[in-house]
């Protein structure tokens, strides 16, 4: 009873859930175990075999965590695990462990850490993410992220085969493709943009490309510098548009004038 105090004492301050493990059956948990667990009071967990907590996936590991620990450690590091609620609800933890010995003997400190938040926020980032590159895989522009001298691509959307005529991976393994495929007589316009750019902060240039099978574009292409909160530049944002068919009608209006 006194060692239930002094844990009881010493535990209930801290933020994750913690279990005593003596035996093979669990002889305290804190509060914050409690409310993981959905247990109403201590009576309803203790004396529990730990296996009764954990799901069946992952009892081999916990098993021989525990042999680790009562054979040759005093800690384990932490993994991922499954616990499951009296309710049967899972959960997605995170545990530590340690052996200890105190006059009762030795026993093994369990710290269980709840990920629900985290899977939660990470899974509603994942489809975030999917509903962001859906967005821009349908998308007729190109949107592009680069460092501010170019030479390393961040981001440039499916839409560049379209309209390039080379594909994303190509475009983010040799960023100097840009360029390259530039018109020979618009080269140096797109090169005084880009000098333009470091000047200004902004890019706002229209060109030709030439793309493999030799069919020559129009395109009109937008960026800016982006600055982080201190006010330092940190990238380049941009989008290229094909303005071909704009380029086309112009050209016929001319003529009929």
């Amino acid at each position: 009873r006194q060692s239930e105090e002094r844990y009881r004492r010493l535990l209930a301050v801290l933020p994750d859930a913690i279990l005593v493990n003596r035996g093979g059956r669990i002889v305290f948990i804190n509060e914050q175990g409690l409310q993981l667990f959905g247990a109403r009071q201590p009576e309803d967990v203790l004396g529990r075999s730990l296996y009764e907590l954990v799901h069946a996936d992952f009892h081999d590991v916990v098993r021989e965590r525990i042999r680790q620990l009562l054979d040759c450690g005093s800690t384990v590091p932490e993994v991922e695990e499954q616990a499951v609620r009296l309710d049967g609800t899972i959960v997605d933890v995170a545990a530590r462990a340690a052996r200890f010995q105190d006059e009762a003997g030795v026993g093994i400190l369990v710290v269980l850490r709840d990920l629900s938040m985290r899977k939660v926020s990470e899974q509603r980032l994942r489809e975030s993410e999917e509903r962001l590159q859906s967005l821009l895989g349908s998308m007729e522009d190109v949107i592009w992220s680069s460092s501010l001298d170019l030479s390393v691509l961040h981001y440039i959307s499916p839409s560049v085969a379209q309209i390039y005529g080379c594909s994303a991976e190509e475009f983010m393994a040799r960023p100097s493709l840009w360029l390259e495929v530039v018109h020979a007589e618009d080269r140096l316009l797109a090169e005084q943009a880009v000098e333009a750019l470091q000047a200004t902060g902004e890019l706002d240039v229209e060109y030709r490309i030439v793309r493999r099978d030799g069919d020559v574009r129009w395109v009109h292409d937008r960026g800016r510098i982006i600055k982080d909160d201190a006010g330092h530049p940190v990238r380049i944002d941009g989008i290229a548009s094909d303005i071909t068919e704009r380029k086309r009608l112009q050209a016929q209006l001319r003529r009929t004038e």
